[in-house]
């Protein structure tokens, strides 16, 4: 048995449209997850690589 997937075509609709109901199915972000994503961001280039 194979745990190899088979590279997403990001032009296709359906891929797209299960990514939609996927994220609209989730609950909303905290405001310490929103700033924890921020700070990933924001940090400097050193700072992430060492992550």
């Amino acid at each position: 048995m194979s745990d190899e997937r088979e590279e997403p075509d990001y032009r296709d609709a359906a891929y797209w449209a299960r990514i939609r109901r996927i994220v609209d199915a989730a609950p909303p972000l905290s405001e310490e997850q929103r700033l924890v994503i921020r700070a990933a961001f924001a940090a400097p280039a050193t700072n992430r690589e060492a992550a």
